[in-house]
């Protein structure tokens, strides 16, 4: 339920709250994966909105860690490949001073 709602504090744009919320829980390894993964996840997302892609992609590679260790097999169970893609192609983008243009019409 903290990452259901830290994720809607995150889409409201209410970073402060859902950095509280999602504050790394200390008892990580006592927990485990499966219940500390989602809220990764979450931190990832949260990195992402304050403008640090490099945070948030860490975050995302240490989940990718986490999952190979569990061994999930189930690469649709969770979206953070295509987040890291994005996350990769937006810095990229930063980089090379890239700028989409649109059309006016």
């Amino acid at each position: 339920m903290t990452t259901q709602l830290g994720g809607s504090l995150i889409e409201r744009c209410d970073l402060a709250s859902a950095t509280a919320l999602l504050a790394a829980d200390p008892d990580t390894n006592r927990v485990g994966w499966l219940s500390q993964g989602p809220a990764r996840l979450a931190r990832s997302r949260l990195q992402a909105a304050r403008g640090k892609p490099v945070a948030a992609l860490t975050v995302l590679h240490e989940y990718g860690a986490q999952e190979r260790r569990a061994q999930v097999t189930n690469l649709a169970m969770t979206p953070w490949r295509s987040q890291a893609a994005s996350l990769h192609l937006a810095r990229t983008a930063a980089a090379s001073c890239w700028q989409p243009r649109y059309a006016e019409h």
